[in-house]
């Protein structure tokens, strides 16, 4: 698969701000690839430092031929190696760390929970790179309960999201999985929020497939039945889609019904993946 950094070159060459874009692609740990069509997957996690680590470098030196006027001699030369030195110290202090936080993820999503003890006591980080996918989204997915209260109670961040902007109560939702869908409310996940994908929901989501006791749990939470997402999707709606006659009748009770987009189908469908199109490691 072919591996793309972007940059925002039009606005390095625009405005000469360096420090801007350095900051952008320092942000911008997830890289993706995409597997016979099915979206973005995760590559092996010492990929996303070494991407980072090299997309930096690149624009370092960029940055350090414009300072030198295009002179190797004074770019590279005096006080441009220790930047030089960090960039490598950078490189090699964070491999060691990927390769923990791949293993962290794939003994996540199998419930391995002696190995997923073994790696957080060791030190390894329970959220990962920022808006990648985290160990606790694998978990949550899998429905391994008990995976999902270890990586909590070491610090696992409930509203963690990658770079599609989901996050682990999602991945349960969509999957059904209703012990995972309670403990991540109970760890404090919003059973709402706008920042969801597309304005949908964790109801939305377990409506259309048909979840009902993840459905009950989230109502009980505080999820509004009448939530509408950007697409004109609401959790009646999906779920007359699922065929679920006891989540139409759970919702009805609950209040929905009184969202006059209810009565119509939405304008496209939504925009979501199906918990069988999940990336896998």
């Amino acid at each position: 698969p072919d591996l793309v950094v972007t940059v925002d070159c039009h606005h390095l060459e625009r405005t000469g701000d360096y420090a801007a874009v350095l900051a952008d692609v320092g942000a911008a740990w997830s890289v993706d690839h995409h597997l016979d069509g099915n979206g973005p997957a995760p590559l092996p996690g010492w990929i996303e430092p070494v991407a980072s680590s090299a997309s930096l470098l690149v624009l370092w030196v960029i940055e350090s031929l414009a300072a030198g006027g295009g002179s190797p001699a004074a770019t590279f030369g005096g006080s441009a190696m220790p930047r030089l030195l960090a960039f490598i110290l950078l490189l090699v202090t964070t491999t060691p760390a990927a390769a923990a936080l791949d293993e962290l993820r794939e003994a996540a999503r199998l419930g391995d929970l002696a190995t997923v003890e073994r790696l957080l006591e060791a030190g390894a980080d329970p959220n990962g790179w920022p808006t990648s996918y985290s160990p606790l989204m694998f978990a949550a997915q899998a429905g391994h309960a008990d995976v999902v209260a270890l990586l909590l109670a070491h610090g696992a961040e409930v509203e963690h999201r990658d770079h599609n902007g989901e996050r682990a109560l999602l991945w349960a939702a969509q999957a059904g999985k209703a012990e995972a869908v309670r403990l991540l409310l109970e760890a404090g996940a919003a059973a709402d929020s706008p920042d969801d994908p597309y304005g949908g929901s964790p109801l939305i989501e377990v409506s259309r497939y048909g979840h009902v006791a993840a459905a009950r749990l989230l109502l009980a939470s505080g999820a509004d039945p009448r939530w509408q997402s950007d697409s004109g999707w609401t959790p009646l709606y999906a779920a007359t889609q699922s065929g679920s006659a006891e989540l139409v009748a759970l919702l009805l009770a609950a209040g929905a019904g009184t969202n006059p987009a209810d009565s119509r189908a939405p304008a496209t469908p939504p925009r979501v993946v199906p918990p069988e199109e999940k990336p896998a490691l």
